[in-house]
């Protein structure tokens, strides 16, 4: 896991480097758009994903799932294979641009430390750098009660289906009504509702849905 993590790492930030490359010039209406079709994507994937995943474990042991899911990345290379990308055959201009590659160096330096990238940039790094309690609930709902919920396999896969599910409706209701809306309200009421909706785990934690019956 350690070595695939930083391999799917680079695709997702070369294949966004991309769309951001093809939205550059276009309106927002248009990023917008191209936004919601990638996500759109990735969610379609996310729901097979899941639904293949639990109904898969009725057939085959978990080595085998892991065998099988392990292919699907190799998918990359013949992404990278049909991508767009235009060769440079100039050798002179190789050249040139390995020597312009420390001023390149300095340029994207002073580019991060702008205050409009670097705030932005540094908040996004600490919030992906506080300590995730994924795989404490993924214990929480399997762990045998009165400690967890006792959720069985399928069922967890069946709590993923019904999670992407929702991120495909969200990408769905952002690309009928919210592509042409400002980006500030849509991120601020969007964390406020996020939060409020994950502080209803703690309904479960504290064990209130048994008091409840």
């Amino acid at each position: 896991m350690m070595i695939g993590s930083p391999a799917i790492a680079v695709a997702n930030v070369i294949s966004e480097a991309m769309v951001v490359e093809r939205s550059k010039g276009e309106s927002q209406e248009f990023a917008s758009h191209l936004q919601s079709v990638v996500w759109g994507a990735c969610s379609v994937g996310s729901l097979i994903a899941s639904f293949l995943g639990g109904w898969l474990l009725k057939f085959m042991s978990d080595r085998q799932v892991f065998l099988l899911c392990s292919l699907f990345p190799l998918t990359l290379v013949f992404l990278a294979l049909i991508s767009p990308d235009k060769r440079v055959v100039d050798r002179g201009s190789i050249e040139a641009e390995r020597s312009a590659l420390r001023g390149k160096a300095i340029e994207l330096y002073r580019t991060v430390m702008m205050p409009e990238i670097f705030y932005p940039t540094a908040f996004i790094f600490l919030l992906n750098s506080t300590p995730s309690t994924g795989s404490a609930w993924f214990y929480f709902y399997t762990s045998k009660p009165p400690l967890g919920l006792g959720f069985s396999t399928e069922f967890m896969g069946t709590i993923n289906v019904v999670g992407s599910i929702f991120n495909l409706g969200g990408v769905i209701f952002f690309q009928a009504f919210l592509k042409r809306a400002a980006f500030r309200p849509i991120l601020l009421w969007g964390t406020l509702l996020s939060t409020a909706l994950g502080l209803s785990n703690l309904i479960l934690v504290f064990h209130l849905n048994r008091a409840w019956g």
